[in-house]
């Protein structure tokens, strides 16, 4: 089975001693976690079940024959001499689909995607922050941009990473999450100081139009860059992406390391100046005066899970219009077998 914990730096610390570890687990281990474990990817061996094990002696007696210390001073050479690139200041969030669709497999290939981007990150608190946000039916947050302070404890957390489950990829909801509950100071967010980016990873569409979700992102000054594989829906990665560069499609999800250059380039070049979102008034532009009413079925037809998707996407509409430049008024009511009216267009000013 899974390690319930990181073993991560132990196995480092093997290899930098000049051990070169090999790993075998059964059907239920995980692979990647026992290719991280080995020197080398192909030092991990995976059986149906312990009493097969016995299938791999050929190789694994091979492999204790023919490793040398030269290979383990090249695992040396290779860490000690990763790259790591300045981006400057940067708050990036993560949000990965880990629906169904997506599967435990897919997820140890994000999480894989992940790390490996992380890995040539500068992750200090006074440069590049990473968060982790799963969705699927609901959102869980793994760690926020303030969880942790060092590189080595976010990489720690993202490989313990686990598919959550769900039926149904509601992206919205989730980038709505995201807005709401990440993209905050008291979540590590820098508004004032560093870039903001959402980066989208997953392996199938989601269950709900993000048509208004793109323009939320530019409202709040989010950049995004939208990872699909095998049934992803590009047209939905394209209208909540800053651009269409910022759109990256791959067959399937194992073949996420071929666009790690391209989004590496992206992440170095996506972000996007916003314009102010109250710019010094420009006589020639009209100042917009309007009152608006929003009238809302509240009668026991809509169920309380639609109802609250009806109240976020009105919220979300005003996030979208309302700015202090313009005069608008903004009402409430609900209708059943009565109206009742949650609030006048002069209630709130």
């Amino acid at each position: 089975p899974d390690s319930s914990d990181d073993v991560s730096a132990q196995a480092d610390q093997l290899k930098r001693s000049q051990v070169a570890p090999l790993a075998i687990g059964s059907r239920n281990a995980d692979i990647s976690e026992l290719r991280s474990i080995s020197l080398r990817p192909d030092l991990a061996f995976s059986v149906d079940s312990l009493q097969d094990i016995s299938r791999v002696e050929p190789q694994l007696i091979n492999s204790v024959e023919t490793i040398s210390t030269s290979d383990i001073r090249k695992y040396i050479q290779t860490v000690e001499t990763a790259v790591t690139l300045d981006l400057g200041k940067k708050d990036i969030i993560f949000l990965i689909d880990g629906s169904d669709t997506t599967g435990p497999a897919g997820i140890a290939h994000i999480r894989d995607f992940i790390l490996s981007i992380v890995q040539q990150l500068d992750v200090k608190p006074d440069k590049v922050r990473v968060a982790v946000v799963q969705y699927a039916d609901r959102m869980k947050t793994e760690f926020s941009l303030n969880s942790h302070n060092n590189k080595q404890a976010v990489i720690s957390a993202i490989k313990r990473l686990r598919q959550m489950g769900g039926r149904s990829s509601l992206l919205a909801n989730a980038i709505d999450y995201v807005l709401e509950n990440e993209v905050k100071p008291s979540a590590g967010v820098r508004l004032s100081e560093a870039s903001q980016h959402l980066v989208v990873l997953t392996g199938g569409p989601s269950t709900q139009s993000v048509s208004i979700s793109g323009p939320l992102l530019k409202n709040k000054r989010v950049n995004c860059i939208g990872v699909g594989g095998g049934n992803a829906d590009v047209n939905q990665l394209r209208q909540i992406a800053t651009s269409s560069e910022d759109v990256l499609k791959v067959p399937t999800l194992p073949n996420l390391p071929s666009v790690k250059d391209k989004f590496i380039a992206r992440l170095s070049g996506s972000t996007q100046i916003f314009p102010d979102p109250d710019p010094p008034t420009d006589p020639s532009i009209p100042i917009k005066k309007a009152d608006i009413v929003f009238l809302l079925d509240g009668s026991i037809k809509v169920n309380p899970d639609n109802f609250k998707t009806v109240k976020d996407f009105v919220s979300n509409l005003i996030d979208l219009f309302y700015t202090d430049r313009d005069n608008l008024r903004i009402g409430l009511a609900q209708y059943s077998t009565d109206v009742t009216d949650a609030f006048y267009l002069n209630t709130y000013k």
